[in-house]
């Protein structure tokens, strides 16, 4: 009898033993949707008991059609029918990396094992139920066959019909070119094929480093979104132990822009990507000229004095300023100017100052340099002509941007002007 007893309890032990393994090696998983829209995220729940719970699940199967963009861990407790049960989820946040038919695969946690599970991507502009979805960013460019060493503009907007929440647009990385933001954003409304959107705009000058293809990549738009009104966020409503408490609430209540609604409505997460945009960059022409290759559609040379010219006086010295435009080049691609130094005079060196203006249509690039001029006599003074060459890109041919060499009258010094014995301190002499 004891022996009975003793195989009774042994047997009622191993079939409790299995039953908790059984339990313990429960992986849950569930989507909180099976159809989205491209650029959307979906959230997958593991769930497995508190008393079974394993290590944090592999998601590295994941990675073939999804990014893994965030994954929170959380403890639920409920009690059903006055038994209380615990359980450990963890919630990955996924952004699909491609349009159809994406399975979740089966995914470990210690010794357990999910179930596959499948979600449907739908492509943005075919749920929109147009040619144009509710939230898209296109790139552009304003020239497709640039030449090497010569600036293009590229401009990317994100057309807004959703109302973002918030939103982080990246920066475009396009190897073997210099890229640069000109300008502040802006933001205008605009109505594309009847429907109307916000604009966000932004744009960037670059400048192809060699010739041959250029790929920009697509940038990358992150935001968030309101949830569509009077869907509930199941599976994940009853993380308390029930469903969501306040959403019948305050259903049609107005509350849809208020702080409260932001907080208890936090929105769903979205990535969306512009166009890729393919380039042919031209080498430079055969005609161009040798030394510095300055590509252009325009080119002006011009000079000022911060005197009254033409009389200058010995010993008095006066600033030539010297600036060069170049419309559709960059400040990097400037050359030096070089000033020839007259006879009969000393010249020095004060500085340049070279940077990017914004202008309509093309960017304008600057550089001014300034010298001073001391004459030494008294009589004819000739200012040698100041040249830069310089490829116009539209006419395919090369051109010259040209100061044409002028002759000032040098009036005799007076008592206490500026000497012109020495140069000042930290100043270069060009010529004497």
């Amino acid at each position: 009898m004891a022996m009975r007893m003793l195989r009774l309890v042994f047997t009622t032990a191993l079939v409790f033993g299995v039953v908790h393994e059984t339990r313990a090696a429960t992986l849950e998983a569930q989507l909180d949707r099976t159809a989205i829209v491209e650029g959307e995220t979906v959230r997958l729940r593991l769930r497995s008991p508190l008393s079974g719970a394993g290590s944090a699940p592999d998601l590295r199967a994941l990675e073939r059609d999804f990014d893994v963009l965030s994954t929170q861990r959380s403890q639920r407790i409920s009690i059903v029918q006055g038994r209380q049960e615990a359980s450990l989820d963890w919630i990955v946040t996924l952004l699909p990396r491609r349009v159809g038919t994406l399975e979740i695969p089966s995914l470990r946690s210690g010794g357990a094992m999910s179930r596959p599970l499948s979600i449907e991507v739908t492509g943005a502009s075919t749920a929109a139920g147009s040619d144009r979805p509710d939230l898209f960013v296109e790139g552009a460019v304003d020239r497709m066959s640039p030449h090497v060493q010569s600036t293009f503009r590229y401009t990317v907007r994100v057309y807004d019909g959703v109302g973002l929440r918030s939103g982080s647009l990246g920066a475009p990385d396009v190897p073997d070119a210099h890229v640069r933001a000109v300008g502040e954003g802006r933001e205008y409304d605009e109505v594309v094929e009847g429907r109307p959107y916000r604009v966000h705009e932004r744009k960037y000058l670059v400048t192809p480093l060699k010739s041959g293809s250029l790929r920009i990549p697509p940038v990358v738009l992150e935001g968030r979104i309101d949830e569509p009104r009077g869907r509930r966020s199941s599976p994940f409503g009853d993380l308390l132990g029930g469903g969501d408490p306040f959403g019948s609430a305050f259903a049609g209540t107005g509350f849809g822009g208020s702080l409260f609604d932001r907080m208890m409505r936090p929105g769903r997460t979205i990535r969306v990507r512009s166009n890729e945009i393919s380039l042919d960059v031209l080498p430079r022409p055969e005609g161009a000229s040798e030394g510095w290759f300055l590509p252009a559609f325009d080119v002006e040379l011009q000079d000022s004095f911060d005197v009254v010219v033409p009389t200058l006086r010995v010993g008095e010295a006066v600033e030539r300023k010297v600036v060069l435009r170049a419309r559709g080049s960059s400040a990097e691609q400037l050359p030096e100017i070089v000033v020839p130094a007259p006879e009969g005079a000393r010249q020095y060196e004060e500085g340049v100052r070279d940077g990017d203006v914004a202008a309509p249509g093309d960017a304008v690039a600057v550089r001014e340099q300034t010298v001073s001029i001391v004459p030494t006599r008294e009589g004819k003074l000739t200012l040698p002509a100041v040249e830069v060459h310089w490829w116009d890109i539209e006419a395919g041919e090369g051109r010259i941007a040209r100061i044409a060499e002028r002759t000032i009258e040098v009036l005799p010094g007076v008592a206490g002007s500026r000497s012109a014995a020495g140069p000042p301190d930290g100043a270069v002499i060009s010529t004497t």
